[in-house]
Order: C-alpha cells, then sequence, then structure tokens
C-alpha cells in the first residue's frame, strides 16, 4: 500500500480520497447540508442572552489561567526537555489535569446556567434518547474519520505539489510518542485524548458557544452557529497541529456541530468527537516507531485487539 501508484499517492491514500468523495456525495444527496436537516432537531431555547456568550469567551481566558498555576504548584515544567529531570509520564499526567481545569470553568458555568432555568435536558446535557444517540455517533464517528482523513490527504498532497515540507506526525501527541516510549504515558495521552478533551471542548464550544451564539442570531439560522464556532475550534488548535491541517479541525468542528443540533445531545457530540480522537490515536501508534522501543506500539495494538 506503500508505493506510489498516481501522482505519487499510494493505495492508502487513493482509498481514502474515493471513501472522502463518496461520503461528501452521500451528504449532498441526502441534503444534510441543507437548514431543513437541522430544523429536525429540537430548537434549544433555553433563555440565554448575548451576556451568556461574553462569558464563556471569558470562562475560555479564565480556565487555562488558573490551569497555569498547576505545574509551578507541583514542581513540574510542561516542557520538551522535561525541566529538571521529570519524567515524561509525570509531565503528561500533570498535563492532563491541568487540561481538565482549564475546561472546568466552563463546564460548571453550563451546568448550572441550565440546571437554574431547568434546562439541562433540553440544553443536551441530560440526553433524551440515549439509544438513538448511540447510534448517531457510531455512524458519526466513521463520517467524521473518513472526512478528516481525506481533507487531510488532500491538503497534503496539495503541500507536496507546492514544495512545502511536511511534519512527520500530525498532532505533538504523537511527536511525544515517538521520542518517548512508555505504556504509562500512552495512558495518560489517551486519557487526555479521548476523556477529556471531548468531554470539555463540546462543552465549551457547542454546549456554551454555540447555545449562546444561536441566543444571539436566532435559533432558525443554526449553520451560522455551527461555522463560527468550528472556525474557532480550528484555530485554538493552531500549535498543536501543523497550520496547514487547520481546515481539517474546522471540517471536524462543524461535524461535530451539526450532531449537536440535529440530535439536540451534547453527550452525542461528545461520543463522537471521543470515538474519532480514539480512532486517530489507535491507527497513528500502530504507525509510530518509538526511538527507545517498542512498548507504545505494543500498548497500542493491544487496545486495537491486535
Amino acid at each position: 500500500m506503500n508505493t506510489p501508484l498516481l501522482f505519487g499517492l499510494n493505495g492508502w491514500h487513493l482509498l481514502t480520497l474515493v471513501a472522502f468523495a463518496a461520503t461528501l456525495a452521500a451528504v449532498f444527496a441526502a441534503g444534510l447540508h441543507k437548514p431543513e436537516a437541522l430544523a429536525r432537531g429540537p430548537v434549544r431555547d433555553v433563555g440565554w442572552t448575548p451576556a451568556d456568550l461574553f462569558a464563556g469567551l471569558g470562562l475560555f481566558v479564565l480556565g487555562p489561567l488558573l490551569a497555569s498555576f498547576i505545574p509551578p504548584a507541583l514542581g513540574v515544567e510542561l516542557t520538551s526537555d522535561g525541566g529538571a529531570g521529570v519524567p515524561v509520564t509525570t509531565r503528561a499526567a500533570v498535563s492532563a489535569l491541568v487540561q481538565a481545569v482549564a475546561w472546568l470553568p466552563a463546564a460548571v458555568y453550563l451546568v448550572v446556567r441550565l440546571a437554574r432555568g431547568g434546562h439541562l435536558r433540553l440544553g443536551g446535557v441530560i440526553p433524551r434518547r440515549p439509544m438513538r444517540d448511540l447510534g448517531v455517533a457510531a455512524v458519526g464517528v466513521v463520517v467524521a474519520f473518513v472526512l478528516a482523513t481525506g481533507l487531510g490527504t488532500v491538503l497534503q498532497f496539495v503541500m507536496t505539489l507546492v514544495q512545502q515540507p511536511l511534519p512527520e506526525h500530525g498532532h505533538v501527541i504523537f511527536e511525544t510518542l515517538a521520542d518517548n516510549d512508555s505504556t504509562l504515558l500512552v495512558f495518560w495521552l489517551l486519557v487526555a485524548a479521548v476523556v477529556i478533551a471531548p468531554i470539555g471542548e463540546e462543552v465549551f464550544f457547542r454546549g456554551l458557544m454555540q447555545t449562546g451564539l444561536q441566543a444571539v442570531i436566532g435559533h432558525e439560522r443554526r449553520w451560522l452557529s455551527i461555522l463560527p464556532c468550528a472556525a474557532f475550534f480550528g484555530v485554538v488548535h493552531i500549535g498543536a497541529v501543523p497550520g496547514f491541517m487547520v481546515p481539517v479541525l474546522v471540517l471536524l468542528g462543524v461535524v461535530f456541530g451539526w450532531v449537536y443540533e440535529r440530535t439536540g445531545s451534547l453527550w452525542c457530540a461528545i461520543a463522537v468527537h471521543a470515538g474519532f480522537n480514539a480512532m486517530s490515536f489507535t491507527l497513528a501508534l500502530m504507525t509510530i516507531q518509538p526511538t527507545t522501543g517498542g512498548a507504545a506500539a505494543q500498548a497500542c495494538r493491544a487496545l486495537a485487539g491486535g
């Protein structure tokens, strides 16, 4: 599959592009991009005002500020060289804690604000149809993965055509795993990628910001609330992924936002996000060649069942 077959693309690339084109065709053929498709979802009229939107932006700044005090308090420096000889697994654990605390203020605000108005179910915090949500999430994970990998392949092909260097790894997490081989490290990075990030990011970008934006522009303009939040989601990841891959994150934000609007369930969006991250994490780990051994790759193969 690694042998170039067409314009430098190998078999895996071509298969990815075919799946990408077929999925896009199916989405447009089914009319899932039309406002009417989103209109079938519940209207989350939870009584929010523009003040809630600005509060969310403030919490986006406050959360990381509060979390920044954690590493110094624990005597850990989150740098690539490990500071004063701190093990990489310890840095990964502290980094996961920092990430959780950074999203905590937004999560608390969302839950308290919805609970005070009696809108936990309408806001999607309490699922109304959990079995339906699981079915949608299962399909959503596959769609998200195909669209993201397909667009990523297109962007890499474009970068190659314009003779721009491509990064060896697509995310800082995978760079860490390539340079440091530890099963415990795999565990902490998996927790951060598959548990903390999906919950925290979906609570903020979809549950808080997308709902707040709809309160400003009106619930009949759902795409106009999905797209800005998806763009914000992509821009926030600059630094974690190469710049040319930011459109992939924006596309993922669109998928997560669409799922939230269509189902009205925040947990459904979280499940799609978590499933996508788990698939990407597993696939990337199975292709990484660690410089210090094979424990990380073996752990990944165990997670993948093989």
